[in-house]
């Protein structure tokens, strides 16, 4: 079990983009499948939903302090900033009336890029964010089972 900290290094797939505004969006993190079982990633790696969204509200808070900041490999300016940011709970869902199983519960973000990034998106040289950060590896035989439990 992975569980993220301030920082967390992250990467996640653009999924949707919109040319004129220069804006791309996508999960930052699934924490689960659509029908709510912890996600395995390639690295054996769960991350518990909890955990999840205290990160990513740190990461917000940290961005908005340090605007511009964060760039190419995560040195100088960033080529994107964040502009939309929602973890995806399952009480989040209820209240907006998604049925359990439509989507997986993750962190959903948007970014705007400059001119110059979004054009790397264009090209298909930059299909994936990162985000910076650490955090703790927790072996899933020592993980708490309800943590692991997102429904």
């Amino acid at each position: 079990m992975l569980r993220p900290m301030h920082g967390t290094a992250v990467e996640f797939q653009v999924v949707a983009k919109r040319d004129a505004e220069r804006l791309v969006f996508g999960y930052a993190v699934l924490a689960t499948k659509r029908d709510g079982t912890p996600l395995v990633d390639l690295q054996g790696d769960v991350v518990v939903l909890r955990d999840l969204e205290t990160v990513a509200y740190e990461y917000v808070e940290s961005m908005r302090k340090r605007a511009g900041d964060g760039g190419e490999m995560h040195d100088g300016p960033a080529p994107f900033i964040l502009v939309e940011s929602m973890i995806l709970t399952p009480e989040k869902l209820a209240a907006l009336g998604i049925s359990k199983g439509t989507v997986p519960f993750g962190w959903w973000v948007g970014f705007r890029a400059t001119p110059e990034g979004y054009r790397q998106v264009a090209l298909g040289k930059r299909l994936m964010f990162s985000i910076e950060g650490n955090g703790t590896r927790v072996p899933l035989s020592q993980a708490d089972p309800a943590l692991l439990v997102a429904v």
